[in-house]
């Protein structure tokens, strides 16, 4: 109590187990072009023109827009993409998204309103992408 001396942790002082994720933000309002390749999770409510590789899921926010090619590990959409979107796990496109790109995933969600014009493929354990001739979707919902 008296003559204690306080100390406030710091991320390099947390257990390992309690260390916060990486998060990666690009507001509203920046606009960015190139190549970004992320570790952790990465949101986007501003505008990215490029590639993007990301380990981790990617948020693209009902503000923002990608135009450019995705790599990721998962992503919810609800702002806009062009591209091709490769995902290893889930694709949520939420009821405000516009896609217009090819999909590679491993899990698909579309919402009722989303506009997705495009292909899609589920991909295969190996993480090689599976073919066939019905895979074509073109669909406007709303």
């Amino acid at each position: 109590m008296f003559g204690s001396k306080k100390t406030t942790p710091t991320p390099e002082t947390y257990p390992q187990s309690a260390q916060p994720a990486s998060r990666n933000l690009i507001a509203k309002g920046t606009v960015i072009e190139g190549t970004i390749t992320s570790e952790g999770a990465l949101r986007i409510e501003g505008e990215f023109i490029g590639n993007l590789d990301a380990k981790s899921k990617v948020v693209i926010g009902d503000t923002g827009k990608i135009k450019g090619d995705i790599k990721c590990e998962s992503i919810d959409i609800e702002g806009k993409f062009e591209g091709n979107l490769n995902a290893l796990g889930m694709v949520a496109f939420k009821s405000t998204a516009q896609v217009d790109g090819d999909v590679v995933y491993g899990k698909f969600v579309i919402e009722a309103g989303a506009v997705f014009n495009g292909t899609c493929k589920i991909q295969k354990s190996n993480g090689a992408p599976s073919f066939s001739s019905s895979d074509t979707i073109g669909s406007k919902n709303g």
